[in-house]
């Protein structure tokens, strides 16, 4: 699903494909999100290559936008791949998250 590939300027058509764009987008049915998240703080845990937060967090328009993964390396290639305002990419485990109760909207 998470193939990390996006083009500068970021392109909705090339970023990823058009299942993942249906799972992520509530504007291409036949999926919609539930919560609104603009302007929210948003917790993505397992977050992989972050081609999925990079896509939300422009187009979704939160506050913030945090993804968590475990692994060091995809960490290190998401926070150089996906420079997008507000996004942050944390390494940590979704075990024991490394934020205080309640610092997330979603």
């Amino acid at each position: 699903m998470n193939y990390a590939f996006e083009e500068d300027p970021p392109l909705l058509s090339r970023s990823i494909d058009r299942r993942t764009q249906s799972r992520l987008h509530p504007a291409l049915p036949p999926h919609r999100f539930q919560t609104d998240l603009s302007g929210k703080d948003v917790l993505e845990v397992s977050c992989g290559h972050g081609g999925g937060a990079s896509y939300l967090a422009r187009t979704m328009r939160p506050q913030s936008y945090t993804a968590l993964d475990l692994n060091p390396s995809g960490i290190a290639f998401c926070t150089q791949r996906h420079r997008v305002d507000g996004l942050s990419f944390v390494q940590g485990n979704a075990q024991r998250l490394p934020f205080a109760d309640a610092s997330f909207d979603a």
